[in-house]
């Protein structure tokens, strides 16, 4: 299994994020009034990708893709 959150290294940070019910999950990061957009590739239930250049206090978020259903 991956370990959860983001981890920066040289040139930028990896991203990790479980989401088992997503068909997509985008990985978000803000620059000013900025929005990036990079698509995690999936590995079962868990969603990862690299951003080249992401550094420790770089804002980001996660935007997850599939069927809307709050009731599970």
């Amino acid at each position: 299994m991956r370990e959860l959150g983001a981890h920066p290294g040289p040139g930028g940070t990896e991203f990790v994020v479980r989401a088992r019910d997503a068909t997509a999950v985008a990985l978000c990061l803000f620059e000013d009034e900025v929005e990036r957009r990079v698509p995690l590739s999936r590995d079962g239930e868990f969603f990862h990708g690299f951003a080249p250049g992401a550094a420790i206090g770089q804002r980001y978020g996660y935007r997850a893709f599939g069927p809307w259903s709050p009731n599970q």
